[in-house]
């Protein structure tokens, strides 16, 4: 349920906002999984390093148990048919996976982050149990089990989404980023895929979009190539794993309908290959629904203006209580290992280089800039590191608490200790300034 104000034919805005009942919105697909690529990606500190997960493994199966007994299994078989229907996540102690307690279900790469989610649900002390394909001396059909791990409930409401063509697929949860291949690994009966013949091996090289209709009548596609040429073969097109962004992509379009590309084997003739186009239009999936309803809205800008002296001092002191706020939030994300300092930190380099982009905005925005710097001066100052005016408050409050002051062996040596922790973090810093702007 959404509420809006609506305008009238005359111009006027209702003063009462208008409720509306906005129906779920599904994913659009065309009835096939795609097969699984390999992991690109794994979080520091999280169950899938834990457990051992390594960049280039496979996803090969998940076994999923909770406090009270209940089991699920994602498995990964080739060809398999589409995996059963599970019953709602429990509530209250009630509900289990209709059939068992041990179901197996399908992994669809594109889906699988969804239906881990909806099975854990309001379950507690969920523990995962990962399988995955290994190199281990070229051999990828030696399944590895690793140790079980806890699902890590307090990032359920990441969203990471593929952006981009080389984009993977995230389960923050568990850590862990992976690929989806552009090769079909099976397809569902009475699917737009079946229908349009498209089988499973085939490979998907161009997926082409429809924009529109010319004037002549006939659609206007929009072509997005899934293979690069090789070096060594510059006449071979090479399948690249970029179906996440694909899916994706694909969902707020306003035409579903789509031809691809595909490369498939001849029958009856192993290593020939043969391309041809199939046309196809993506049904809705009422078993997958968005995480939002499909309604693109426009960034909403207002001005904010002080209508005296005393407004404007007002409200330059709460923007600078919340920059303080958000810079200490920073802190707390580097400490705890949510933001990476070697994407976020920067140095004198990278300022000098943001100050002499922004002094060629306007004068409002540069002098905002500097407000910003020296608000994150000022708190980096006042953290509790010798040296620095937060050490010598905490030397004062330290001569307060014991009525006299520190010995001074014991200053000294704090002294230089905060001076190599500051000398360090310049270091650091300016490494990385060099990095980003040069190597």
């Amino acid at each position: 349920m959404i509420q809006v104000e609506r305008d009238h034919p005359d111009g006027t805005t209702s003063s009462a906002p208008v409720s509306l009942f906005v129906p779920p919105t599904y994913h659009y697909t065309f009835g096939m999984r795609m097969a699984m690529g390999r992991i690109t990606a794994v979080r520091d500190d999280s169950p899938a390093q834990k457990a051992g997960i390594q960049p280039n493994d496979v996803l090969k199966e998940l076994e999923l148990t909770d406090g009270r007994g209940d089991k699920v299994r994602f498995v990964n078989p080739a060809g398999k048919a589409p995996h059963p229907t599970l019953s709602p996540a429990p509530s209250g102690g009630e509900g289990r996976v209709r059939g068992s307690s041990g179901a197996e279900r399908v992994l669809d790469p594109l889906r699988l982050s969804f239906d881990l989610r909806q099975w854990v649900g309001a379950r507690t002390d969920v523990k995962v149990l990962l399988t995955v394909l290994r190199d281990q001396h070229h051999d990828m059909d030696k399944p590895t089990t690793l140790p079980a791990v806890a699902w890590d409930e307090s990032w359920r409401f990441n969203q990471e989404l593929p952006f981009t063509t080389r984009s993977p697929i995230s389960i923050p949860e568990l850590g862990i980023a992976y690929l989806a291949k552009t090769t079909v690994e099976d397809v569902a009966a009475d699917s737009p895929a079946q229908s349009a013949g498209i089988r499973r091996g085939d490979v998907i090289l161009t997926i082409f979009s429809k924009k529109g209709v010319k004037k002549n009548g006939t659609p206007d596609w929009e072509p997005l190539e899934l293979w690069t040429e090789q070096k060594t073969e510059p006449d071979k097109k090479h399948p690249e794993d970029w179906w996440a962004h694909v899916l994706w992509a694909y969902q707020p379009i306003k035409y579903h309908e789509v031809k691809f590309l595909i490369r498939r084997e001849v029958e009856g003739e192993p290593g020939k290959f043969v391309e041809q186009e199939e046309e196809l239009t993506g049904l809705p999936d009422k078993t997958w629904p968005l995480d939002e309803p499909n309604l693109p809205l426009e960034l909403a800008w207002r001005m904010q203006k002080a209508e005296s002296i005393g407004q404007a001092l007002a409200m330059g002191a709460h923007r600078t209580v919340r920059s303080i706020v958000q810079v200490y939030q920073n802190l707390k994300g580097m400490i705890t290992q949510r933001i990476s300092p070697t994407k976020t930190l920067r140095g004198p380099i990278s300022i000098a280089h943001m100050a002499y982009a922004i002094a060629g905005e306007d004068l409002a925005t540069f002098v905002l800039f500097l407000g910003m710097i020296s608000v994150n001066l000022a708190v980096v100052n006042f953290l509790p590191i010798p040296v620095l005016d937060g050490g010598h408050m905490v030397f004062l409050i330290y001569e307060k608490v014991r009525g006299k002051p520190a010995s001074e062996h014991l200053r000294v040596a704090a002294t230089y200790v905060g001076l190599g922790l500051i000398l360090l973090l310049m270091g650091f810093v300016i490494y990385l300034d060099v990095k980003r702007h040069w190597l």
